[in-house]
């Protein structure tokens, strides 16, 4: 009951409040209506019309607005004293499971060159007028990464005669075995050759001398034997060395024998931008024969330092050579000094060198040079004071390079072949000495078309100036060569080879010791080559397609036109 009394207080208060304020607000709206009442009748009554009065206006209004005070004050707080709350944060990383497989997609092929079939072997053989049988045998183990090895054998020989000299027939042999293996900063090669060359001593008259083919036949078996050592270390630091060792021994019909042992060094390393390097050779020999003994010995030392740039390439060091022989030794200094540099890119690179070295002239090395050299005869060593060679090359394109300089040569007993007189009939060269001075401008020219065509041609002049002798006999003033090959869409081959040889001078003892030029001559030999597959082919060869009868050597004609033709087949 006390709280409905209650609730009927509360609810008789509320309505008298709000009578209240109904009753204030009622007064209000009468004053407004009384006040409106007097002020508009007296507003009317002021709007009457004015008659007769005159305004005079002064000067135009101008409003005027008093400058307002802007409060500059900003609400700010003490900054003296921060304090850098701690936070501790992390993130949660989880992984949205998907229901994506993404599509296989196939590699991209790269078109890389044709891996080239390899054949183990190769054999090519031909028949020749002049009764020439030819023959080649190629054998090679395949393409690998770790090894190569193989065998090659040589045979070509002749039977044919030469008009009015003696018999001229000749058989050279060669077999050898070869090997290379491959390791991860090196590489060490291996051959070993056996040559077997029986020839005859044909330049006599048949009409004057009658001899016998075998007392003219000399037979030449020589064994030799390589090994090389070579660093492919391509680090900077690293030392680099490459050492190779070879030997031989030579023994022919005439009881003449020699052997020899030659080791090549040559140990560099890079120290700040220079390299410091030493190069060593050791060439021992021992000679034999029915009218001589002897031995001899040549020690090379090189002490160099090189310099190798982008564009630039120096050596040079200071030569020692000690020469030792009949029991006697004999040393020389000579400069060293070897150049390249790039003048304007790979387009002239400019080169020079200056060195000097004794030449010890071998038999085995006067027989690859004339092989009608007398085996009773013994060679001195060249002492070649002063080479000097300077001159340029370049490529004017990707088709066509080119190379020219200019040699000097100084040199004391330099040989010169002449006929020996000392055994009839006179057909056989000893050598005499004499010193030389020789300039040699020598050039090339290189031109190629892909794989299509390809020729090279290349020029010597030499002038020699002999102290003794009115000429260097034997030795050519003017050479020319040129060799080419072009192909047909790799079916035919076609080779042209052009050899030219003029300014031979020769004194012929045969005839009294008179001075005789030679006839210049030119060599023109041509190649013939059908693929009619891979693996099998046929070649027509024509050597001094001229005919012509040239002497290279004084009283030694050479064959005319030889015609060979055979097949090649690989497996």
């Amino acid at each position: 009951m006390r709280a409905l009394n209650n609730m009927k207080k509360q609810t008789q208060n509320s309505n008298s409040y709000f009578s209240e304020k109904m009753f204030e607000m009622k007064k209000i709206q009468i004053s407004a209506i009384l006040f409106c009442a007097i002020l508009i009748p007296a507003s009317l009554n002021a709007q009457g019309t004015v008659e007769g009065e005159q305004i005079d206006v002064v000067k135009p209004y101008q409003p005027v607005l008093s400058d307002a005070f802007k409060i500059s004050d900003s609400p700010g707080r003490d900054t003296s004293v921060y304090t850098v709350p701690e936070m501790n944060y992390g993130i949660k990383s989880e992984k949205a499971s998907t229901q994506y497989e993404a599509a296989i997609i196939k590699a991209v092929k790269i078109k890389d060159d044709n891996i080239v079939k390899l054949y183990r072997s190769y054999i090519k053989a031909g028949f020749g007028n002049y009764t020439t049988p030819y023959g080649e045998v190629y054998i090679n183990s395949l393409r690998s990464k770790n090894y190569s090895a193989g065998t090659h054998i040589y045979h070509k020989s002749s039977t044919g005669t030469i008009s009015d000299v003696g018999f001229p027939g000749y058989s050279d042999n060669r077999i050898k075995l070869f090997g290379t293996r491959f390791f991860d900063t090196s590489s060490i090669d291996a051959d070993v050759n056996y040559n077997r060359d029986a020839f005859h001593y044909y330049g006599f008259k048949t009409a004057d001398t009658l001899i016998s083919k075998k007392i003219t036949e000399q037979i030449i078996n020589t064994l030799d034997g390589n090994f090389n050592w070579v660093s492919k270390n391509k680090d900077k630091d690293a030392i680099r060395y490459k050492f190779g060792v070879n030997a031989y021994g030579l023994q022919d019909s005439y009881l003449r024998q020699e052997g020899a042992f030659r080791f090549k060094a040559d140990a560099n390393k890079l120290l700040n931008d220079l390299r410091l390097g030493m190069d060593l050779d050791v060439d021992l020999a021992t000679m034999k024969g029915t009218q001589f003994e002897g031995k001899s010995s040549l020690v090379r030392i090189l002490p160099y330092l090189a310099y190798n740039e982008k564009d630039i390439n120096l050596k040079g060091g200071v030569k020692v050579v000690s020469e030792g022989g009949n029991g006697s030794t004999v040393f020389h200094f000579y400069p060293f000094v070897d150049i390249d540099y790039k003048l304007v890119e790979d387009f002239i690179v400019v080169f020079g060198k200056l060195d000097g070295d004794v030449r010890p002239n071998r038999f085995r090395k006067l027989l690859e040079e004339n092989r009608y050299y007398s085996p009773y005869s013994v060679a001195l060593n060249t002492d070649n004071k002063l080479s000097f060679k300077a001159g340029f090359r370049g490529a004017f394109s990707n088709a066509i390079s080119y190379s020219t300089h200019i040699e000097y040569k100084n040199s004391n007993n330099e040989y010169l072949y002449v006929s020996d007189t000392s055994r009839t009939p006179l057909n056989k060269f000893s050598i005499v000495y004499d010193d030389i001075n020789e300039l040699n401008i020598h050039g090339e020219l290189t031109f190629r078309i892909k794989k299509k065509i390809r020729i090279q041609t290349d020029l010597d002049y030499h002038n020699y100036s002999p102290s003794l002798y009115a000429r260097a006999y034997h030795k050519p003033m003017l050479e020319l060569r040129l060799a080419g090959i072009y192909s047909i869409e790799d079916k035919i081959n076609i080779s042209l080879g052009i050899f030219h040889a003029s300014g031979i001078y020769a004194l012929d003892f045969a005839d009294g010791g008179k001075e005789r030029k030679l006839d210049g001559y030119v060599d023109v030999n041509l190649g013939l080559e059908y693929r009619y597959s891979k693996i099998l082919s046929l070649f027509l060869n024509f050597n001094n397609l001229g005919a012509s009868n040239y002497e290279r050597w004084i009283n030694y004609p050479d064959q005319r036109l030889n015609i060979l033709g055979g097949v090649t087949y690989s497996f």
